[in-house]
């Protein structure tokens, strides 16, 4: 199975944002997939999804949980030093919420410690040369069935006034043999 990219890039897997989502998504991917898993990753601006939105909000989960191996110190998000680095500052700023009685150890953090995690991910994922960004959006993704792919068209973001223009990039995911 790959993906074909009008640039002549090739790519076995197509991921569509840059949010938590698409993160865990890619690093997963580069953690399951070896060397030899080639990924494209479509985002308009890969900084953390509408997490750059909601910096103040509180985070309902407590940072005990957050900071376990099940989850920002999993071994996935462990393929990007910095992430470590952010999982501590999310730890040394945490704050308990008043009149509270709360079990929890480290107390409770707000969406922009997570963001800063986030984008920290995003940072050693572009950087690592294991994907191939494109930034923009995914406009369609449709089923050729005389090809047995799926095709997805990508508008890439201009560079000149933050606005869209057509992009060279169109992508085909291989359905499964």
């Amino acid at each position: 199975m790959s993906t074909f990219l009008d640039d002549g890039a090739v790519a076995d897997v197509l991921v569509v944002g840059g949010g938590p989502a698409g993160i865990a998504a890619t690093l997963s991917l580069w953690s399951l997939g070896g060397d030899d898993l080639q990924v494209a990753w479509v985002d308009p601006t890969f900084t953390s999804g509408r997490l750059a939105k909601l910096e103040n909000v509180h985070c309902n989960t407590k940072i005990d949980l957050m900071s376990n191996a099940n989850h920002f110190r999993h071994p996935n998000f462990g393929k990007v030093e910095a992430v470590e680095t952010e999982v501590q500052h999310m730890c040394a700023t945490a704050h308990h919420l008043k009149d509270c009685t709360d079990p929890s150890q480290i107390g409770w953090t707000r969406l922009g410690s997570c963001r800063r995690i986030f984008d920290a991910a995003t940072r050693g994922i572009l950087s690592s040369g294991r994907v191939k960004a494109l930034q923009g959006t995914v406009l369609a993704c449709v089923f050729d069935a005389s090809q047995q792919l799926w095709k997805s068209q990508v508008v890439a973001q201009s560079s000149d006034h933050g606005t869209s223009a057509p992009a060279a990039a169109a992508a085909a995911a291989a359905a499964a043999a």
